[in-house]
């Protein structure tokens, strides 16, 4: 069976979509959050394309189309280093771009970078030479970051055994090959090396001059819908914040333009997750046809250049399968655990300043206390290489936020982890006081 026939038999009807007609509109939380969308970005930031709406079962046939124009924008532009962080800029210094990096706290304005890179497009040639050093350099700092120090270094630390007389070892009697106990402990010593990497700045938003924290929410809201709708593994919905906030971090954002980086991250990580991720026309209809097909491949183009093709991501939801496996949790752990990162998402405010595996395992023993479990034991401490310490501001920080859930205007998350499959776990209510860590690690 071919890609084609596979995405039509598997799209055809969705749900809430009567006998499987594609121009139903989506369902009307996403509709609502339009609505929010459209106060952030004001009046300049509403343009609508010309012409009928792209409906799903046209935009499906476009799959191949979306991905070739794409190929080819970047292609054309990727040598024109004008509209990238100083610090990209001056790592290339043969494309005469030093005179356009932005010296001011390392920023630049993405509607200045737009157009730049639709000037040089228009100009044509000059971009070939640049696009294969540029890219072969992300490239190669993808395949080897760090080098084979980190995980040396963290195998001689750990060596995969027991450290504690109380440490339980999670990885015995595995047959599955898909866990490939051989190499595990290395694997999350790997990621842990790379957590800062791709950490955005935490106070990128100081030097936000049109946008928020306040509208980053709203948009993550949207985003938690759109990964809903398009039935997106889950992963791919944290890849796509993690890729805003990096962008954020080295551009200047008006509020115009905010859903569209939105937008364009989620495009991006559905590439990187997806077996089969939704074409550019899909993210065209999803928001209602306030951005061209054309802005967003443009957008893409850009966040590609501004992250330096560096697509790699180390997640809260990286770390959270080991963490949970060490707390031998069940379904219901696994799904308020879920739920209590999912949350954390929306507020950048209080969370960027944690790394990922920091917020991962808050979230585990939140989730423990919640459900009358010890909070904190010796095999977690050793499978997360923390101390209660370490994660014990981040403990409260994810408690107040789960207890102030249901008080918040954006609902996204609590209603998608209120359905069935989710085992109602949104709607449980979360102890009256937070884990209780000091007697945890003294136990």
């Amino acid at each position: 069976m071919d890609r084609s026939t596979a995405l039509e038999m598997a799209r055809t009807k969705r749900p809430g979509d009567p006998e499987g007609n594609p121009e139903v509109a989506l369902r009307g939380g996403i509709k609502n959050k339009r609505a929010a969308l459209g106060v952030i970005k004001g009046e300049n930031g509403t343009e609508k394309a010309a012409g009928k709406r792209i409906t799903r079962s046209q935009s499906r046939t476009k799959v191949s189309t979306a991905t070739d124009v794409a190929g080819a924008a970047a292609e054309v532009t990727a040598g024109d280093t004008s509209d990238a962080p100083a610090k990209a800029a001056a790592t290339d210094a043969g494309a005469g771009a030093a005179g356009n990096a932005v010296a001011n706290a390392g920023t630049m304005d993405v509607d200045g970078a737009l157009q730049n890179s639709a000037a040089a497009t228009s100009a044509g040639g000059g971009g070939g030479g640049g696009s294969s050093s540029s890219g072969g350099g992300g490239a190669a700092a993808m395949a080897v970051p760090g080098g084979g120090t980190v995980v040396a270094a963290a195998a001689a630390a750990t060596g995969g055994t027991s450290v504690g007389p109380a440490h339980i070892n999670i990885d015995a009697g595995q047959s599955d090959p898909h866990v490939v106990v051989e190499y595990v402990d290395e694997i999350y010593s790997y990621l842990r090396g790379l957590e800062n990497k791709f950490r955005p700045k935490p106070g990128y938003m100081k030097k936000q001059r049109d946008i928020n924290h306040g509208m980053r929410t709203i948009l993550v809201d949207w985003l938690v819908e759109v990964a809903e709708e398009y039935k997106l593994n889950s992963h791919t919905l944290y890849i796509a914040v993690g890729y805003i906030d990096r962008f954020l971090s080295e551009m200047s954002v008006n509020r115009g333009k905010l859903q569209l980086v939105g937008v364009t991250s989620m495009l991006l990580a559905s590439k990187y997750e997806e077996i089969y991720p939704p074409a550019v026309d899909e993210f065209v209809y999803i928001t209602d046809n306030t951005y061209t097909r054309d802005q967003i491949l443009k957008m893409e183009n850009l966040v590609l250049k501004v992250l330096q093709f560096d697509m790699g991501a180390v997640t809260a939801y990286s770390f959270a399968e080991r963490f949970l496996k060490a707390a031998a949790a069940d379904d219901r752990t696994r799904h308020l655990t879920q739920y209590l990162m999912e949350l954390t998402l929306q507020d950048g405010e209080r969370y960027l300043k944690y790394r990922p595996s920091v917020v991962a395992a808050a979230s585990v023993c939140v989730t423990l206390d919640t459900l009358q479990l010890p909070c904190w034991s010796a095999t977690l401490q050793h499978y997360t290489e923390l101390q209660p310490a370490d994660i014990l501001g981040c403990v409260r920080d994810v408690f107040l936020t789960f207890c102030s859930a249901d008080k918040v205007q954006q609902q996204a998350v609590r209603e998608k982890y209120g359905e069935d499959k989710f085992m109602h776990v949104s709607r449980l209510c979360p102890s009256q006081h937070p884990p209780d860590l000091d007697n945890a690690s003294n136990a």
